[in-house]
């Protein structure tokens, strides 16, 4: 009944929404509801900003909407501030407020006193401040101090956590498919019930059969023709590569076939089967580890390729009538993009806060020897001191480089300097062999092994067009590998912790991250899988830790386009985290011995409208930050005026030549560019270096100076400065240009195709069809035109060029 009443409110001349609550979490709701009528709608506090600051912010944000407040009620009497004398230029500029003193019994004064008196062990002072003899404050000093770090130290990671949570889908009415669908697996024997599942609801189904990894011969078995979608079977096979033992066959071939349908310039979702690759819940007891690294694979695919790329949907063990009614209700609804199919019904993966346990009866302490892979690392140091300072008795950092690496021995001295025995040794965790030898090694000279902390890693980071198996088998070998050896051959000790450093690129998807996601997945599964025998297993999903030079690093990835930055994260609302603060987390986790959690300090109001950008993404439904309006781009109704006064008054050319040069110079703005001559009408936005985080700001730029409401998409939609100008034209003017008039061409053509007859509909579908296959045929041309450029020699390039400036006619 919330949009009703809202709608109601609005009728009755109601423009003003004003949320009184610790956080907005209906703004959104009721900005939605009421798009077009265009109402003020202002918080009062937020999470985390509930002080007089936020409140005062709010009272501005309705104030300059044309809300009226009285200040002289809101703020004390004050003096009166002389405005600058020069002309205002847009630029901020307030007086700032001087702190004002404590006062003498001031209740937050004595507060601050009292605990900084309990921080420095002051007993006369807190003796005094409580009316007290100091004999009664000795004994509890210590235990309040420790109380008061804990305390101070759980609040600042709190809105760090999260988790996954599994929540019913709608199975309402039956499941109708339509077109053509491809099925890919092994074996046309492998796609029958899956063929027959489909057909029985419509779908005319054919099966592409092959065992190949490669991305040539998989874009050449694929059908030509329009399609309607692909449902991949391949990633039940598990066998390792002969050539790359450390990839499984499925993940190779999904991989390929991600590159194929791009090579084949097929825009048809691809939905990745599993079996048994997530637990939705503490009563699974069966999950396939190895089958999880699709799921992280495919959440880089949906942030790369939305176009393409349909979902992830989790088989039960058995397949029945039911599981094949609820595949294609997944399938013909398109809309939920990970799903697992269980006996309960249809279940749909969710992000959730994680609230830490408040009371912890348990406090981790490491006993025996602590094995730390990755433990040289820039991370790796950081936890081995972590760990001397919670007492471990020894412990063994292990790495490729071992002793040789860069600043070991200070980092041995210091652990061994807080009580702690250390042994700093070279390992290569792939390798089964040297991971025996260590934990032998270790047994023998004791304190028996009691915890393992795996943050050995090798990164390595593409977009995965651009990556092959030599690159997924890099990623996977460190992590995945690594993890299951250590696995297998810690299955039968009594170990206290089993603790897998995932990261959050497997969590929600990382652009550049396919191969790192399909290891760290692998992980998360892994943790999953080991609780379920019975052993300690927790994955913990890490954001960036703060612990490089990030500056460097962003120098380093200049001359590799395409791929975001470190400091790109930050732009888009993935801040760093602190190193003090995450191992804090990290004790919280072992504390209340979790099995999976992801750790990431996010702010959702920047994050949110760049993850979306391209598509809806129903993982973030449960973060109620992530559905905050955006903020104004300060553009003014006098300026959107303007700009329809003078569209109206001239010609339709000249009217997209005005949009043309409006929307090059925002995007030059949002690039950085001095000038819109640096952005050439007909180079694609990708090419100009537009990424998901620019996608939306050059949105909401072109909202506030044109009006209209434009989606998240509209550089995906519309690729270039061009294709995006006669598209705004039309919506400004209410009519079409260029290719936008060919659309509405097609949409008058639908209209009068009511129900011919049979002959007729034939010859339509005979002529439609030709034109659509001359025009797919010449835009597969054009992209095999590019292909070859990028790839192409010095010596082929000179060649291309005389053959291109070669002109009989002088000879």
């Amino acid at each position: 009944e919330f949009e009703r009443a809202v709608r109601a409110l609005s009728d009755s001349g109601y423009g003003v929404f004003i949320e009184t609550s610790p956080h907005p979490v209906l703004t959104g709701a009721i900005t939605d509801t009421l798009e077009d009528s265009d109402p003020v709608v202002v918080g009062t506090l937020r999470r985390d900003d509930g002080g007089a600051d936020r409140l005062l912010t709010s009272f501005g944000e309705a104030f300059v909407r044309g809300v009226a407040v009285d200040w002289s009620a809101v703020l004390k009497p004050g003096a009166t501030v002389d405005l600058p004398t020069y002309a205002f230029q847009r630029q901020r500029y307030w007086p700032e407020p001087v702190a004002a003193e404590p006062k003498t019994g001031d209740s937050t004064h004595s507060e601050s006193a009292f605990w900084t008196a309990v921080e420095s062990g002051d007993t006369r002072e807190v003796a005094e401040l409580l009316s007290v003899d100091d004999a009664c404050v000795g004994d509890l000093l210590p235990a309040l101090a420790s109380w008061r770090k804990r305390e101070q130290q759980d609040s600042t990671v709190t809105d760090w956590r999260y988790r996954i949570s599994w929540e019913p889908v709608s199975e309402s009415g039956a499941a109708v498919l339509s077109g053509t669908w491809v099925i890919v697996a092994v074996t046309v024997e492998a796609a029958e019930q899956y063929t027959r599942a489909l057909t029985e609801r419509g779908a005319d189904v054919t099966v592409v059969a092959t065992d190949s990894t490669d991305r040539v011969t998989l874009a050449r078995q694929l059908p030509t023709g329009t399609i309607a979608g692909v449902l991949s079977l391949l990633a039940f096979d598990e066998a390792p590569l002969a050539d790359f033992p450390h990839v499984p066959r499925g993940a190779a071939a999904t991989l390929a076939l991600v590159q194929a349908l791009g090579d084949a310039v097929s825009d048809a979702p691809l939905w990745a089967l599993t079996r048994g690759a997530v637990a939705t819940g503490p009563d699974e007891v069966t999950t396939s580890p190895v089958q999880a690294q699709i799921w992280g694979l495919g959440r880089a695919v949906g942030l790369e390729s939305p176009q393409r790329w349909g979902g992830l949907i989790d088989l039960p063990p058995v397949w029945d009538a039911r599981v094949a009614a609820r595949l294609c209700t997944v399938l013909a609804a398109g809309n939920e993009d990970q799903t697992a199919l269980r006996r309960t019904g249809i279940l749909a993966r969710r992000l959730v806060r994680a609230t830490p346990h408040r009371t912890r009866e348990n406090h981790w302490v490491p006993r025996g020897t602590v094995l730390l892979t990755g433990g040289t690392g820039s991370i790796g140091a950081r936890v081995g001191s972590w760990l001397a300072e919670r007492g471990a008795p020894r412990v063994v950092l292990t790495s490729r480089s071992g002793p040789s690496a860069p600043g070991v021995a200070a980092l041995a001295a210091e652990l061994a300097g807080a009580g702690s025995g250390v042994e700093v040794t070279s390992c290569e965790v792939a390798d089964r062999a040297e991971v025996a030898g260590l934990l032998d090694r270790i047994a023998a000279e004791g304190p028996p092994l009691s915890t393992v902390l795996h943050s050995a890693n090798a990164a390595y980071l593409a977009r995965l067009d651009y990556t092959d198996t030599a690159g997924l088998s890099l990623s996977l070998g460190a992590k995945a590998t690594g993890a299951a050896w250590l696995d297998e051959l810690t299955a039968d000790l009594d170990l206290d912790a089993f603790v897998l450093f995932s990261s959050i690129s497997a969590t929600w998807g990382s652009n550049d991250h396919g191969a790192y996601a399909a290891a760290n997945a692998y992980l998360d599964a892994l943790a999953e899988d080991r609780r379920a025998r019975g052993l300690a297993g927790t994955s913990i999903a890490w954001g960036v830790w703060d612990t490089r030079d990030w500056d460097a690093v962003d120098a380093a990835m200049e001359h590799k386009p395409g791929q975001v930055t470190p400091h790109g994260l930050l732009r888009q609302g993935m801040n760093f985290l602190d190193p003090d603060r995450a191992l804090t987390a990290l004790g919280q986790v072992l504390d209340d011995d979790e099995t999976f959690l992801a750790v990431a300090d996010v702010d959702w109001a920047r994050f949110a409208p760049v993850f979306t950008a391209a598509r809806e993404r129903p993982l973030l439904q449960r973060i109620p930050e992530a559905h905050e309006p955006g903020e104004s781009t300060g553009e003014t109704g006098e300026e959107r005026d303007a700009l329809a006064e003078q569209l109206a008054a001239v010609s339709p050319g000249e009217r997209v030549r005005i949009v043309t040069d409006l929307v090059r110079g925002h995007a030059a703005a949002v690039l950085g560019h001095a000038s819109a001559s640096a952005v050439p009408g007909s180079q694609a936005f990708r090419e100009l270096g537009f990424d998901s985080l620019t996608a939306v700001e050059l949105r909401n730029r072109l909202n506030a100076a044109t009006g209209l409401k434009l989606p998240a998409t509209l550089i995906f939609d519309y690729p270039s400065s061009n294709a995006l100008a006669e598209h705004l034209s039309a919506q400004l003017s209410g009519q079409a240009s260029g290719h936008a008039a060919v659309l509405d061409e097609f949409d008058r053509l639908a209209a009068r195709l009511t129900a011919p007859d049979g002959a007729a509909r034939a010859e339509i579908a005979t002529r439609l069809e030709s034109l659509a296959h001359r025009f797919r045929a010449q835009t597969a041309e054009d992209a095999a035109t590019d292909r070859e450029l990028e790839t192409a020699t010095a010596d082929e390039m000179f060649a291309l060029l005389e053959d291109e400036l070669h002109d009989p006619d002088l000879e």
